[in-house]
């Protein structure tokens, strides 16, 4: 891809820290947030001359964007949502 090496490093720890942490609930809106730069990354930097639909065939080179847009949107409603009743960001926010 031509990116350094600390951008693959910071990715691979999003994508793991931050799942555990969207799972239990923890500090949702924070890795919501950068759950809507991730997406826009790599839209910008490998599927946009793809264009928008999805490879379903395999007739083209590489995917679309249409995915990524979902997982924006996703995303963005946790943003502005929050992790929901259960999640571990209510306890603390209940405290205090």
């Amino acid at each position: 891809m031509g990116l350094p090496w600390i951008m693959g490093f910071l990715v691979i720890i999003l994508e793991t820290v931050g799942a555990i942490a969207l799972i239990i609930g923890l500090a949702t809106r924070v890795f919501a947030f950068f759950y809507i730069i991730l997406p826009l990354g790599m839209i910008f930097t490998t599927h946009l001359k793809n264009g928008f639909f999805m490879n379903w065939f395999g007739t083209l080179k590489g995917e679309g964007y249409e995915y990524f847009i979902l997982w924006i949107g996703i995303a963005l409603a946790l943003l502005i949502l929050g992790g929901g009743k259960y999640a571990i960001d209510k306890m603390f926010i209940e405290k205090y």
